[in-house]
C-alpha cells in the first residue's frame, strides 16, 4: 500500500512540476526580454547578448508615465473597493434583515443583472458619459466598474447578513 502511494506521490509531484513550468515560462520569457535592448528583442535568441535597464529607465521615468498609470490604476481601483462595499453592504444588510414582499423581487433582480451581459451597455454608457462630460476621467471608470461590482457586493454580503443570527443586531445599537 505505501509504494502505491508512493507512487501516486511521484506522478502527482511530476505533473505539478510540469503545470508549474508551463506556467512560469512566460512570466520567466517576459522578464529576461525586459532587459533586452529594443533592436534585439524580436532576435530568435533566449538570452539577451548585451543586458540593459534601458527599458526600465524609459517606462519609469517622466516620460514614461508608468508611474502616474499605476497611480490612477490604484486610485480607480480603491474608490471603486470603497463604494461597491458601503453601498453594497447597506444595500445587502436592508434586503437581508427586512422581508417586505418586494425584497424576493430585488434579490432576483440583482442576481439577473450579474448574468446580464455587459458588452450589451457599452453603448448606452458611452452616450452617458459623453453627455455628462466624464469620457477619459477616471470617475468614468469608477462609475463603470461599481456598476459591475456592485450586484456582486450584494449578494455576497446578503449571504453574510442572513447567516448572522437576528439577535446581534440589537448589539449594534
Amino acid at each position: 500500500m505505501s509504494r502505491r502511494l508512493s507512487g501516486e506521490g511521484s506522478v502527482r509531484s511530476a505533473v505539478l512540476l510540469i503545470a508549474l513550468v508551463i506556467a512560469l515560462v512566460p512570466v520567466i520569457s517576459l522578464v529576461v526580454d525586459s532587459f533586452k535592448p529594443s533592436g534585439e528583442f524580436y532576435t530568435t535568441g533566449l538570452l539577451p547578448t548585451t543586458w540593459t535597464l534601458r527599458n526600465y529607465q524609459q517606462a519609469f521615468s517622466s516620460g514614461g508615465g508608468a508611474l502616474t498609470d499605476l497611480l490612477h490604476s490604484v486610485i480607480v481601483a480603491a474608490a471603486t473597493t470603497v463604494i461597491a462595499v458601503t453601498l453594497g453592504t447597506i444595500a445587502a444588510f436592508g434586503l437581508a434583515r427586512c422581508r417586505y414582499g418586494w425584497t424576493g423581487v430585488v434579490t432576483y433582480l440583482i442576481l439577473s443583472v450579474r448574468f446580464y451581459p455587459k458588452i450589451t451597455t457599452v453603448l448606452p454608457y458611452y452616450v452617458m458619459m459623453r453627455t455628462l462630460h466624464l469620457l477619459d476621467t477616471p470617475a468614468a471608470l469608477v462609475i463603470a466598474y461599481v456598476s459591475i461590482t456592485l450586484p456582486f457586493v450584494v449578494l455576497i454580503m446578503m449571504t453574510f447578513f442572513a447567516d448572522l443570527p437576528a439577535s446581534s443586531s440589537p448589539a449594534g445599537r
